[in-house]
């Protein structure tokens, strides 16, 4: 069980810093945009999968569910950490748009898919959060996803503030 301690606390942190790197990016246009691309059903899976559930349980213990809204508040998410990969994916054509160069593009859908990468064939060919029992963790791969995980964030964290210098 220590290794899927270690694997929640690193896929936790992991979070934790991608979703500041989002919002570096994405905040200047989800801050001032009308529409609400978020919505209770894709908020669904931090309840509904036990390895996000316990992420969540351990980064942001007091976030509370709502029926109506989920994880949503006016300001944004609830969540620090345990939400489903498809939040971060998720990159309207208007952040896209604005993005001022290709490789920049390239860096912010890189940094969307990082946590959806990492948690690749956990267990045979399903996704960390697909699990219902999270003792069949490959933790081994797992462990190395993570890693290339954190080794991919770091060095998109690098580039973003060079661009911004």
């Amino acid at each position: 069980m220590s290794e899927l301690n270690a694997i929640i606390e690193s896929y936790g942190q992991l979070e934790i810093e991608m979703r500041q790197c989002m919002q570096q990016v994405c905040e200047p246009f989800c801050g001032r945009c009308q529409a609400t691309c978020c919505r209770p059903v894709y908020c669904r899976e931090s309840l509904d999968s036990p390895f996000l559930a316990e992420v969540h349980r351990r980064f942001a213990p007091d976030a509370r569910w709502d029926a109506a809204l989920g994880w949503l508040t006016s300001t944004g998410c609830r969540l620090a950490a345990g939400r489903p990969p498809v939040c971060y994916e998720f990159l309207c054509r208007t952040i896209l748009d604005a993005q001022p160069s290709p490789q920049a593009r390239s860096r912010l859908e890189a940094l969307a898919v990082l946590l959806t990468d990492a948690g690749r064939r956990a267990a045979g060919r399903r996704h960390l959060v697909e699990l219902t029992d999270l003792d069949c963790i490959n933790a081994g791969r797992l462990t190395k996803q993570l890693a290339l995980a954190r080794s991919l964030l770091d060095g998109l964290r690098k580039e973003l503030r060079s661009n911004q210098s």
